[in-house]
């Protein structure tokens, strides 16, 4: 799966968002669509931003808990909190939903249950309540070498 001249379990360092990620399955595509945004990262780029792990919307579905209703936040501002319970089909139809990605969530949002990570550029990132046994399943971040 070369393309590019990237590898798959390459680190890429994402010129545009300022941010390291794994070019592997579930983030072909975006890459492919710009590819002149993306380089290898270098050891200190990954050592300072960890790399985002994005999901496919099936492993993102597959991670959510049991229920008819799951837990959501988000912070529209640094000051401010806002939690809610949506209803299962309207998770995945945010999920589903094409101006939406999905990611695995950092230390802090997992610590509280919401691994999940719902990003779209014009809105704040919805932080939604995820089954931790399944994220750690796709949270698969190989050493820098």
């Amino acid at each position: 799966m070369e393309q590019q001249g990237f590898k798959e379990w390459d680190l890429l360092y994402d010129i545009e968002d300022d941010s390291t990620l794994f070019f592997c399955n579930h983030t072909k595509d975006d890459i492919l669509k710009n590819p002149s945004n993306f380089r290898l990262a270098t050891e200190n780029e990954f050592k300072e931003c960890p790399p985002r792990v994005f999901l496919t919307k099936e492993q993102a579905i597959d991670c959510l808990p049991e229920g008819d209703n799951i837990h959501t936040f988000l912070s529209p501002n640094k000051h401010m909190l806002l939690g809610a319970d949506e209803s299962r089909e309207d998770i995945i139809k945010y999920i589903n939903n094409d101006e939406y990605r999905v990611e695995i969530g950092g230390e802090q949002c997992r610590s509280y249950g919401h691994g999940l990570v719902l990003s779209c550029e014009d809105r704040p990132p919805i932080f939604i309540e995820a089954n931790e046994g399944k994220l750690k399943k796709y949270d698969v971040i190989p050493k820098f070498e």
